[in-house]
């Protein structure tokens, strides 16, 4: 079986200590075993999106799970399983 070299891309995500020190935080968090959005303890899932600016279209207020990443700056939120089906529901009912 042949496997294929990594693209650039792969190769520059893996090598950059910004991006090391990003993914380390996020396994932090999600070891953590906690919900950001309203703290049970139970289940963490990790929820992440493309861009901080698909949270806040023009005119309507963000939702609870979209200010926690917003206020962190982080495209990414750790979840119970609850929120993250909710999130997902909200985000196909669009």
């Amino acid at each position: 079986m042949t496997t294929e070299p990594p693209s650039p891309r792969d190769r520059r995500h893996r090598s950059s200590p910004r991006h090391e020190a990003i993914d380390k935080e996020l396994i932090t968090r999600l070891l953590a075993d906690t919900c950001e959005i309203h703290g049970a303890k139970d289940d963490a899932q990790a929820h992440h999106i493309r861009a901080l600016a698909e949270l806040a279209p023009a005119g309507r207020p963000p939702s609870d799970w979209a200010r926690v990443m917003l206020d962190r700056r982080r495209k990414a939120v750790v979840t119970c399983d609850a929120c993250h089906d909710r999130i997902h529901e909200a985000r196909t009912a669009r």
